[in-house]
């Protein structure tokens, strides 16, 4: 079976150097909370150096790093958050931990992003409230989600912060290493200044579980932090919101999330290789392509897909957005058909997210009343 993620593959170059490292782990017997000159600080600096965010904390996962990027920006109870109404549902469970209340935006069908139109029109229904009068909101942060590695309309986004005020918290999960070319928010000229994602808002919220671009052996996280003051919040608040050398004096509600230097130092291995880690997903997707463009002169007409019809497309917008695929994803009509035939085949292919999120039953419960008669088409 070809699988849709191949971890022996993906993990055999770095096999020899994990292994030694985790050895000298063990043999050291430090395995968490600060050890010196440790994989985890190693890690921090790398990331660092290589996506030039200003601070960096690494977290036990990335569905930690938005629950604490929540708490650090001091998202709470009664609080209102833009989350795509399809993606997984890590944004909108922490969003729901820390009390606040997910408002749903439909995707834009040819990335699978949010779509920053619709996005703008949930946020002036919200400032209109009941009759032009009563119960007006206010959306205080939007988590754009990065669905398989594509990049929704960030000029879009930014001049929407802009004008309505509202924090960014980027869930990088699927992206790392993908980069556009923004406008340039210091200068009166038409010019643009590279970022990579997760250094474009207020906070960055990384993954590396296994199948991420960067992936652990087991899970972990982290946080691109642009403000000095979030930063020193973020170092309370994934360790119980107090200092290391405090352990009664907890100043902020916080978790108990941490890197730990065995999976600190798997992805240590493959930051030094992150060049190439890359390119692996993106030449990976452009054999695909070939691949699946070929096998449509296999199939009945009914099953034959469009070439172009993909949302990981290869060709980047104007060539200000340059796209790290963590998947290879398209639509097609007859899905249900052509994963049929591709397992017959021996290819696994499996359908991303075949339930939105607000009809999952844990999410069903408490639609707000701007989203009662949205129908989400496209994420549908």
């Amino acid at each position: 079976m070809i699988k849709i993620f191949d971890l022996q593959k993906t993990n055999c170059k770095y096999r020899e150097n994990i292994l030694k490292n985790t050895a000298k782990i063990i043999k050291n017997g430090k395995s968490f909370l600060n050890v010196e000159d440790g994989y985890v600080s190693k890690v921090e600096a790398q990331l660092e150096r290589i996506y030039s965010p200003t601070f960096v904390q690494t977290v036990g996962s990335g569905s930690d790093a938005l629950e604490i990027a929540l708490r650090a920006l001091e998202i709470k109870a009664g609080d209102y958050v833009a989350v795509p109404a399809m993606s997984f549902i890590a944004p909108v469970e922490a969003v729901i931990k820390v009390g606040a209340i997910p408002l749903y935006v439909d995707i834009d069908i040819n990335t699978g992003c949010m779509d920053m139109n619709k996005l703008e029109d949930l946020i002036k229904r919200a400032s209109k409230g009941f009759l032009g009068l009563f119960n007006k909101i206010k959306i205080k942060a939007v988590i754009p989600v990065y669905m398989f590695g594509n990049i929704p309309d960030i000029d879009k986004l930014l001049d929407l912060k802009k004008k309505y005020d509202f924090l960014i918290i980027e869930d990088v999960a699927q992206a790392l290493g993908g980069s556009v070319y923004i406008k340039n928010p210091y200068s009166v000229y038409p010019e643009r200044v590279h970022r990579f994602l997760g250094t474009i808002g207020d906070v960055g919220c990384i993954s590396f579980m296994p199948t991420k671009n960067i992936g652990s052996f087991g899970d972990g996280g982290a946080l691109f932090i642009d403000c000095f003051f979030i930063d020193n919040k973020v170092k309370y608040i994934k360790q119980h919101g107090r200092k290391l050398t405090s352990i009664q004096d907890s100043k902020f509600i916080g978790l108990n999330s941490r890197l730990d230097e065995i999976q600190a130092s798997v992805i240590f291995e493959k930051l030094k290789d992150i060049e190439n880690t890359t390119d692996y997903y993106n030449i990976k997707n452009e054999v695909t392509y070939k691949k699946y463009s070929n096998l449509n002169k296999y199939l009945r007409p009914e099953l034959r897909m469009n070439y172009g019809n993909s949302i990981s497309e290869i060709d980047e917008s104007k060539n200000l957005y340059n796209k790290i695929n963590n998947t290879f994803v398209f639509k097609y009509e007859h899905r249900d058909a052509l994963i049929e035939l591709l397992h017959k085949a021996g290819i696994e292919a499996r359908a991303p997210y075949n339930l939105i999120i607000k009809k999952q039953k844990a999410y069903d419960y408490d639609i707000h009343r701007l989203n009662k008669n949205d129908k989400f088409e496209n994420a549908t």
